[in-house]
């Protein structure tokens, strides 16, 4: 066989072979500004700002419902002439009154700050289920209206892609880890005090209103059972 012949055959089969198509990218583009900011960031952000607001009242309520058990602490040593109530002024029962005021109205401003995550607007369901709010000027409908502007917020901007690509792992993790924490606290509480099996079919799927509802049957703290602060009694 010649040469010629040789390199014809070689290129005769080149063009039967069949081309390649590239493999297509199936990852979905994200829609960005002119900035390059997608829409999920920009929601980052601003949840991140809600969230600084949420945890600055969330303080200012942490420190008054502090001071009121403190100070119902030191008028109580001081009732009894104890040396640990002479290393503070004298306390009454109207300063306490006082405190109480501040610490109701703390509850009302944490109620109305805008939430940032689903875990602060049931911690606002729950504290509204449990009647934190009363004995303000405050109406209950502003706070179901607070509530309300909550959830379409956050069911308006999102902040992850919906998917599994979109979610994020660690926030995830951390959800996980939260209702596994409050399940076991929940469960280890009703076993000590011989709490009926049957009323914790909530714990499968946590919702607020059972939450609440459990809280209320049992006179349970409603920080305690979101994050096992504080004592599991009011």
């Amino acid at each position: 066989m010649s040469n010629i012949e040789t390199a014809e055959i070689i290129q005769f089969a080149d063009a039967a072979r069949p081309k390649r198509r590239p493999v297509a990218n199936h990852t979905p583009s994200v829609a960005k500004d002119e900035e390059g900011i997608s829409a999920t960031c920009k929601n980052q952000r601003i949840r991140q700002q809600r969230h600084a607001n949420w945890q600055r009242t969330d303080a200012l309520r942490e420190y008054f419902r502090a001071s009121l058990k403190f100070s119902r602490a030191i008028r109580r040593v001081q009732s009894y002439d104890m040396p640990e109530g002479d290393l503070h002024p004298q306390r009454d029962q109207d300063f306490d009154w006082a405190i109480l005021a501040k610490y109701r109205a703390a509850i009302v401003q944490q109620l109305l700050t805008p939430a940032s995550s689903v875990a602060e607007v049931t911690w606002k369901r729950a504290a509204f289920k449990a009647g934190q709010h009363r004995h303000t000027d405050v109406k209950p409908e502003r706070i179901e209206r607070a509530i309300d502007d909550d959830v379409e917020y956050l069911r308006t901007h999102p902040t992850r892609r919906s998917g599994k690509q979109g979610m994020d792992p660690k926030k995830l993790e951390e959800r996980r880890a939260f209702k596994a924490a409050m399940r076991a606290r929940v469960a280890l509480y009703a076993k000590r005090n011989g709490i009926d099996k049957s009323e914790l079919a909530w714990l499968g799927r946590i919702k607020h209103q059972d939450l609440a509802a459990f809280a209320d049957r049992h006179r349970l703290s409603l920080e305690w059972l979101l994050t096992g602060e504080g004592t599991p009694t009011n």
